[in-house]
């Protein structure tokens, strides 16, 4: 077997998200000009900022964009459909429910702890 190396960048936000404007477009362009050949568009869920219906909304459109891309960049780039869950153990009951979308890949992050759990 030989061992390959493969481009990929699994973690990139977009306009979907609340700290980027980036056109899904523009990201891939740049993914394939760069040699890329897969990648996961990780766009933040925040349920302290958003409620559970417009975040699924807003992802559906999204998955929408990525399955167009996916069809134009056919055989260049696979573009993977994903989001980051800041503290998903905190919103149990909307994780699941954001979860159940189609998705390749979910990332949970945990940005800020303040408390050891001895302190809790």
């Amino acid at each position: 077997m030989r061992n390959e190396f493969v481009m990929e960048n699994m973690h990139i936000h977009s306009k979907y998200s609340h700290n980027s404007e980036m056109e899904i477009d523009k990201i891939a362009e740049i993914l394939v000009s760069n040699g890329i050949k897969y990648a996961a568009i990780t766009d933040d869920v925040d349920f302290e900022k958003e409620k559970v219906k417009d975040i699924v909304s807003k992802i559906k459109i999204r998955n929408l964009e990525i399955d167009r891309l996916n069809e134009e960049y056919k055989g260049k780039i696979k573009l993977l459909k994903g989001i980051e869950v800041d503290s998903p153990h905190r919103h149990a009951k909307e994780f699941y429910e954001v979860s159940a979308l189609d998705l390749d890949v979910i990332i949970g992050s945990i940005h800020k702890i303040t408390k050891a759990k001895s302190e809790l």
